[in-house]
C-alpha cells in the first residue's frame, strides 16, 4: 500500500507547481514597475547659478551613464522616476512628472527634460521637512510599484518648517526608503556638520545610505553611483570589484 507521504507527493506535486505559477503571476502582475524614486534636488539660496546648473547637467548625465542605463534595464520590469526641486516651505517644483523607464529613449526624454529645466526659486531657506513630504505625496500619486524611495540631496540642513524627523513621524510608513546625497561644500555653518546630519535625521528605512558629493563638481559622480546603488545594488558591486 503506498504511504501517504508518497501519495500526497504523487497527487499534490503537478497542482503545487500550477499554484506556484498562479501566485508568481499574480505577484509580478499586481505591480507596475519594481521601483518607484523622486530625485529631490536643492535649490536653496545656498547653491548659487553655477552649482545649480552643476547639479541639473549631472543629474541629467548619469541618468545616460553607461552603467546605470544597464542598471535599469537589468530586470524586464521597469522603473519610475520623477524629479523635483525645492528649497522655501512652499517652494518644491516637479521638474519630470513620473515616467515609466522602459527603453533608452525613456531615460533621454527625461534627461533632457532636466538638462533643460529653469531653476525655479532660490530663497535663503532649506525646508526638508516639506520637500520630503512633497516628495512622498508625489510617490503615493505615482504608479503602483513593488518599491518605494526618495532621493534627496542637499549642501545644508533644514533651516525652516518641520523637521524630517517630524514629517516622518506624523506621514511615512514604513515601507518608503530615504537615501541622501550631502552635497560637502562647507561654506556656511549649516553646512559643517552636513554629513552626520544626513545620517542621523534624513535616510530613513531598512539599508538606506548615503553618497557623498565632495563639493558640486562631485555631484555627477555621486548621483551616478547613487542611482546604481538604488535601482540595482549589484551592478554598483560589480563596477566597484
Amino acid at each position: 500500500m503506498e504511504s501517504f507521504r508518497n501519495r500526497n507527493e504523487v497527487v499534490n506535486t503537478p497542482l503545487l507547481t500550477l499554484v506556484i505559477a498562479f501566485v508568481l503571476a499574480q505577484t509580478t502582475s499586481a505591480f507596475a514597475c519594481r521601483l518607484k524614486i523622486v530625485l529631490a534636488m536643492d535649490i536653496s539660496a545656498s547653491v548659487d547659478a553655477k552649482e545649480d546648473q552643476l547639479q541639473r547637467q549631472g543629474m541629467a548625465g548619469a541618468l545616460l551613464d553607461e552603467q546605470v542605463t544597464s542598471a535599469f534595464f537589468a530586470s524586464k520590469d521597469p522603473v519610475a522616476l520623477a524629479v523635483i526641486e525645492w528649497n522655501g516651505p512652499t517652494e518644491q517644483n516637479i521638474i519630470s512628472n513620473w515616467r515609466m523607464v522602459y527603453d533608452l529613449s525613456d531615460l533621454q526624454h527625461i534627461s533632457t527634460t532636466i538638462s533643460n529645466s529653469i531653476r525655479g526659486s532660490d530663497l535663503p531657506k532649506t525646508a526638508m521637512g516639506e520637500a520630503l513630504l512633497f516628495s512622498k505625496n508625489l510617490l503615493d500619486a505615482g504608479p503602483n510599484c513593488a518599491r518605494s524611495k526618495i532621493d534627496l540631496s542637499a549642501d545644508g540642513s533644514n533651516n525652516s518648517g518641520p523637521s524630517p524627523f517630524e514629517i516622518y513621524s506624523k506621514y511615512f510608513p514604513p515601507d518608503i526608503q530615504v537615501n541622501g546625497l550631502p552635497i560637502n561644500a562647507g561654506e556656511f555653518e549649516a553646512e559643517l556638520h552636513l554629513i552626520e546630519y544626513f545620517k542621523t535625521d534624513v535616510i530613513r528605512g531598512e539599508k538606506a545610505f548615503l553618497i557623498i558629493a565632495e563639493g558640486f563638481d562631485d555631484f555627477e559622480r555621486a548621483m551616478r553611483e547613487k542611482l546604481l546603488m538604488e535601482i540595482y545594488p549589484n551592478a554598483f558591486l560589480a563596477k566597484s570589484n
